[in-house]
């Protein structure tokens, strides 16, 4: 049964294929011992077939040495077990267990909730409650450690940081020194830590928030990536981490309902400045 299933074949035609064969019902050889069906007895049907391959009883293992595929989806996913049976049917690739079973589970884990969080994406609205803001205490109290990423402030009057700015990355630092040179800029800094923006695949933390002069100012808390475009300009998104995709697209929607309010305030997702100076 689970060969078969795993093998593409309907719930339908396995019960056929049991019929076929002369295989008696599980209750069958559990009352009788037998394992061919005699005249009289009950036959396979997909309602039998269906339950078979959602009970723990049978679904302890598939094969000698195969896990429990429903049951470890179930505790990655929180779908329920009849639900991920049907999409492992409809995927047609459950042969594919047998090659690395752990592997297997660990991807369709990951798409089946790569899915989900789209789903839930799509549905996910941000409102502020009262008049809750946060206290620049998130900018003072947070540890700072020395890196090779580290950008050492020049001019203090361009941001709220000394003489150090915690970075991650090459990106990130070039990004800070170009703020700090570039005469649109007229206030700059580094989002902390624990500046979060919550979603539902857990909180989300913008990169950066920048002032233009102007007489108009315009804010953007800009998401610093680098997916290697080369001479193009700007982020390719389609090469971030789907998870971090997700986020984005959270962190979007919280920014559109903010912008009802403040309408000098953009999310903008790039890698540099100039990308950002070419709106002011």
């Amino acid at each position: 049964m689970f060969r078969l299933t795993l093998e593409g074949k309907s719930q339908y035609k396995v019960a056929k294929h049991f019929n076929t064969m002369g295989y008696a019902t599980g209750m069958v050889y559990y009352k009788t011992g037998r394992i061919y069906r005699q005249d009289g007895e009950p036959q396979w049907n997909k309602g039998t077939i269906s339950k078979m391959l959602t009970n723990r009883a049978y679904t302890g293992t598939l094969v000698q040495g195969v896990p429990d595929v429903l049951g470890e989806l179930q505790k990655k996913t929180g779908l329920t077990r009849q639900t991920i049976c049907r999409i492992l049917q409809k995927s047609k690739r459950l042969a594919e267990i047998y090659h690395n079973p752990q592997r297997f589970i660990d991807l369709v884990a990951e798409k089946i909730n790569e899915a989900l969080s789209q789903i839930m994406a799509d549905g996910v609205e941000y409102h502020r409650i009262a008049d809750r803001t946060y206290e620049m205490t998130l900018f003072k109290d947070f540890e700072f450690y020395l890196n090779q990423y580290s950008f050492s402030v020049s001019n203090q009057s361009k941001t709220i940081y000394e003489s150090y700015i915690a970075l991650d990355s090459n990106t990130e630092n070039t990004f800070a020194r170009h703020c700090e040179s570039c005469e649109d800029v007229e206030f700059y800094f580094k989002l902390p830590k624990n500046f979060k923006i919550p979603t539902p695949l857990g909180n989300y933390n913008p990169d950066w928030a920048v002032v233009f002069k102007g007489q108009n100012k315009v804010y953007f808390v800009a998401e610093t990536k680098n997916t290697g475009k080369g001479i193009q300009r700007g982020v390719d998104e389609s090469k971030l981490d789907p998870s971090e995709q997700m986020k984005i697209a959270y962190a979007r929607k919280n920014f559109e309902h903010l912008h009802r309010d403040y309408d000098d305030l953009e999310y903008r997702v790039v890698q540099s400045i100039d990308e950002l100076t070419e709106n002011v």
